[in-house]
């Protein structure tokens, strides 16, 4: 009986241990609002194309994610991220579940972090960064940061084997390649980038390999400099690519700043793309978030878009936004 008790209490106690070591967490983010285009047929990311009807729609992504992380001891951890998308106007889930992010980490502070999974690529955290809307709403620089560079789904690599390194001189990199698997094109990126004393510096490359009908010999390079006064931060972002298998040259830049108004934040940006085939594309954003909570605030975006050729479009929205 003793016996039996003594060997009751290891295994429970192991099994606390266990537990005590491993954590899973849901989070997300819920985000609506309402939009108006005047129906512009010029270049607007984020806006409501040629539509002049008034639109339900999210500036940030809706998503719920679970992460779980488990100690192994001696500063390493094995880690999990699983990142679904959605439309909460209509309840419609992303058509590919997993639509964020779907990987596994395994690392320590001290080496780095290797990663395998549907990730961003390393270029696209120097594009991101440097648009003060993060991509969202009718205000966002977004994906002409990327200045032609084959299309989203180079915005993340599926198959993707990565690396994170830990921070040296407050200097980090990122090196990827998302393997293309005979299907699509093989991703290999880079990014190296510096944050210290109110100074983010980073430069990034992105390749594709593989056929060239199918994107191969594409390329990105991507720099960007920020600097936070305190008052205002302002963000400088160039980027060229090559396309159509390495042969045309599309040049991109934007300046865009950050300030702290009351208990919110003022967006601006102005943002230009010269495709290499002719034409130019120009975009001026302003916005305003204004934080009811540290979980919660509403937001007030305009963009204007710009194109050669064609009428200006212009979009609005306003909308609530609520993370967990």
């Amino acid at each position: 009986m003793f016996k039996h008790s003594v060997v009751a209490f290891a295994l429970a106690t192991a099994t606390f241990a266990i537990h005590a070591q491993s954590s899973v967490s849901i989070s997300g983010i819920v985000d609506l609002g309402l939009t108006k285009g005047n129906g512009g047929t010029a270049a607007n990311a984020g806006g409501n194309g040629t539509s002049k009807d008034w639109m339900q729609k999210q500036a940030t992504p809706s998503r719920l994610v679970f992460k779980g992380t488990e100690d192994l001891g001696s500063g390493a951890s094995v880690s999990f991220v699983l990142d679904h998308r959605f439309t909460p106007d209509d309840g419609v889930a992303s058509a590919t579940f997993w639509g964020g992010r779907s990987l596994m980490e395994i690392g320590s502070a001290k080496n780095g972090t290797v990663y395998m999974g549907r990730e961003y690529s390393p270029a696209f955290w120097v594009a991101f960064l440097s648009d003060p809307f993060q991509w969202g709403g009718v205000g966002q620089i977004g994906l002409p940061q990327f200045a032609g560079f084959s299309d989203s789904a180079v915005v993340r690599t599926n198959n993707t084997l990565g690396y994170l390194s830990p921070r040296f001189a407050d200097i980090s990199v990122r090196v990827a390649t998302g393997l293309g698997e005979g299907v699509t094109p093989r991703d290999d990126g880079i990014s190296v980038d510096y944050r210290a004393n109110g100074i983010y510096a980073a430069v990034g490359f992105q390749k594709l390999h593989g056929e060239t009908a199918l994107g191969g010999g594409n390329s990105l390079t991507n720099l960007a400099l920020h600097y936070d006064f305190g008052v205002i931060r302002p963000m400088l972002y160039v980027a060229r690519s090559k396309t159509v298998g390495g042969t045309v040259s599309n040049q991109f830049w934007d300046l865009a700043a950050v300030a702290p108004f009351g208990v919110g934040n003022v967006k601006v940006a102005y943002s230009q793309l010269k495709p290499g085939n002719g034409g130019k594309q120009t975009k001026i954003s302003l916005g305003y978030e204004h934080y009811l909570s540290k979980r919660t605030n509403v937001y007030f975006d305009a963009g204007s878009g710009r194109e050669t050729g064609k009428s200006t479009n212009t979009a609005y929205g306003a909308g609530i936004r609520h993370t967990f």
